[in-house]
């Protein structure tokens, strides 16, 4: 079997970290012996290449020094940042519909998987026209909320293309909830690899890794922090960048919290492994942000709880689908400082429902998260195989 999987950006040479789920997905399949191919755009005139023995077909749009679209940031994002963007998007559309209707044309594929379906449904319904081949549409949460917020109009025409794919999927069952006054889809999640034990002992802090913007809600963890730092030993990590930090850091100061918060920015992912097999407690304190948007799933959730982390966490969005409340983890309303504050006092003091809590969520994820099962999913996709018996259509109401 051989799949074209479109995505705006992928690796451009080794070492770029962009993307790396969607880099382990094609690893997982091509270990099933699925020949992987990809379909993405050009970055200031790159051509196509291999990147670890996958061929990436990139398409060209602009002149070079004008192909920055995708890549550095997300198309929404440098669209918000600048307007001149929505010029480069439909030149983006126009010769992505171009390239994957002579790609197809030229070069048989059993199945096309379109990831970020808006607008990627325009380039399956182009390479429809080159030949009939199998599209399987996979939603990771923005985008339907993007559609129905900034390109309303266009709602109508996206459902009628979009119910042109053979499948649809979505990130988590918050997604599908979603989709459903529309469409209906399948749930599968992204997968995450689980390492061998760490060897390093509990440390002394609570941790939060992440984009630093609304939605992960770093504002009430800094609050709520601020409320039981004096019941405490633990400080607070915060890893990770975003327009938010200077704002953050400013928070932090305000609260006379310099010496016990601590900003990380970027770090290696050696780093990272060590921060979250260490974290006494792991909190992601999401909340829905002025634009409507919120977590489509929560990964770095799943990556905390296979180390036996305990997690506290938002009841919000796809986060529900990895946080069962006492039982793989903590949840809290969203926005609720005092709430948030007792949840993260009580795990720190009590460490055998750390324990509990970390093992059961372990285990949870690792039933239900692992690449192994994911791509299981991926293949029946693929297949067009029924996948109703699958509990991760409904895993947040186990």
């Amino acid at each position: 079997m051989r799949v074209l999987v479109v995505a705006t950006a992928y690796p451009r040479e080794k070492g770029d970290i962009i993307t790396p789920w969607l880099v382990r997905m094609v690893k997982e399949l091509k270990k099933r012996s699925i020949e992987v191919e990809v379909f993405t755009s050009s970055y200031k005139g790159l051509k196509s290449h291999y990147h670890e023995g996958v061929f990436v077909h990139r398409f060209r749009y602009l002149p070079a020094p004008f192909e920055t679209l995708t890549h550095d940031k997300t198309a929404i994002d440098r669209v918000k940042e600048n307007p001149i963007f929505i010029i480069h998007s439909l030149s983006y559309l126009i010769f992505g519909m171009i390239g994957i209707f002579r790609l197809v044309k030229k070069r048989r594929y059993d199945g096309i998987h379109l990831h970020w379906p808006i607008p990627h449904i325009l380039f399956g319904i182009a390479a429809r026209f080159a030949r009939r081949v199998r599209l399987i549409a996979s939603f990771h949460g923005v985008e339907i909320r993007w559609l129905k917020r900034d390109l309303k109009p266009l709602l109508p025409l996206f459902v009628a293309l979009l119910k042109k794919a053979d499948v649809i999927t979505a990130n988590s069952n918050h997604t599908r909830e979603e989709l459903l006054p529309y469409l209906d889809a399948r749930v599968i999640p992204f997968g995450v690899g689980f390492q061998k034990e760490v060897a390093v002992g509990e440390g002394d802090y609570i941790l939060f890794v992440g984009r630093l913007v609304e939605r992960k809600g770093v504002e009430y963890l800094i609050r709520a922090f601020a409320q039981i730092k004096d019941e405490i030993g633990e400080d607070l990590y915060i890893v990770g960048s975003g327009p938010l930090m200077g704002r953050l850091k400013g928070l932090s100061e305000e609260l006379d919290l310099r010496e016990r918060v601590r900003f990380f920015g970027l770090i290696s992912d050696e780093e990272l492994t060590r921060l979250l097999a260490g974290c006494r407690v792991f909190s992601l304190p999401a909340v829905v942000d002025r634009k409507g948007d919120t977590e489509g799933l929560g990964v770095v959730l799943i990556e905390a709880l296979a180390y036996k982390r305990p997690v506290v966490a938002s009841r919000v969005g796809g986060i529900t689908d990895i946080v069962i409340d006492n039982k793989t983890g903590v949840l809290v309303e969203p926005g609720d400082v005092d709430e948030l504050a007792r949840a993260l006092l009580r795990l720190v003091k009590d460490e055998g429902l750390r324990r509990r809590l970390g093992k059961e969520g372990a285990d949870y994820v690792r039933d239900r998260f692992s690449w192994s099962r994911v791509t299981d999913l991926l293949i029946k996709a693929y297949r067009g195989e029924d996948h109703r018996s699958d509990p991760l259509r409904h895993s947040g109401a186990d």
